[in-house]
């Protein structure tokens, strides 16, 4: 019987490592990213974005959040409806967690737009090597294929057009309060970098 429970681990990690799905859905966190991309890393250290999870402590941005009709003396950090828009990968395998918190994933980082970064940055990578060396370039689909996002509409309209509502096919329960307030009437512009 113990050989038995042995070899059905063994099998079942062997499979999960062949296949792909112990590496899936890792977050790496926005300074694996900004080794390399350090002019964004720059630029982003000074958006709303970066702050994201600061908005949630007590006593901040308090007009924003009267306007939402949420209470700005109250601590939002450790609610589930609204920390999974502060965060990289908040509900996934590898994101953050208000259990065991990560600080390179409280706020809204690299990896809430372009995907988990375990998965393609090995790949990333290499790219750029071989932009900066040879001037090549890699097709977007080889990455994309490993998993990086450069589609993310989807991932910005989640919490920025998660109203009652909305014009965008996904909304649904629990709606994002604050941005219903703050953002409707209000096109959603996607900046490209």
């Amino acid at each position: 019987m113990k050989h038995t429970v042995i070899y059905g681990f063994v099998v079942l990690a062997l499979s999960a490592f062949f296949t792909g799905t112990a590496l899936a859905d890792t977050f790496e966190g926005r300074a694996k990213c900004s080794s390399c991309h350090k002019s964004q890393a720059k630029s982003w250290k000074d958006t709303a974005h970066a702050k994201a999870m600061e908005s949630l402590k007590p006593g901040t941005r308090k007009e924003a959040k009267v306007k939402a009709k949420l209470d700005p003396e109250k601590d939002y950090t450790q609610d589930k409806d609204c920390v999974g828009c502060h965060v990289d990968g908040f509900g996934k395998k590898g994101g953050y967690t208000i259990e065991a918190a990560k600080k390179p994933l409280a706020a809204v980082g690299c990896e809430s737009c372009h995907g988990p970064g375990k998965a393609y940055r090995g790949d990333h990578r290499k790219a750029g090597q071989a932009f900066e060396s040879k001037g090549t370039t890699m097709q977007r689909k080889v990455l994309a294929d490993k998993g990086q996002d450069f589609q993310f509409e989807e991932a910005c309209s989640a919490c920025h057009l998660n109203y009652e509502g909305s014009p965008w096919k996904g909304a649904k329960a629990p709606y994002t309060r604050s941005h219903r307030q703050l953002t409707r009437n209000t096109p959603l512009t996607l900046r490209r970098w």
